[in-house]
């Protein structure tokens, strides 16, 4: 029961944060985006969404997550292919 209210909290959190931001509000300044993958974040309304969302997600999570299971985590991302 505790879990589905922190789920529908959270998610209630999440579409507030995401409905509130305004266009082209990506997780990070786009007029100093320089690499590729941010400049296209930049450009692309549903990709910008999708970094929004993800951002937030991240927030909120990274505290659950014990500092061994951060390193896990950056690890993994440091090994997916381009």
């Amino acid at each position: 029961m505790l879990r589905n209210g922190l789920r529908l909290t959270g998610l209630s959190a999440l579409l507030i944060v995401v409905a509130w931001q305004p266009a082209g509000a990506a997780s990070f300044d786009c007029a100093k985006a320089e690499a590729a993958d941010e400049k296209a974040v930049c450009a692309d309304q549903q990709l910008n969404n999708e970094d929004v969302e993800m951002a937030v997600l991240y927030t909120q999570l990274k505290p659950l997550l014990g500092m061994g299971a951060r390193g896990d985590i950056v690890g993994r991302t440091e090994k997916l292919p381009p």
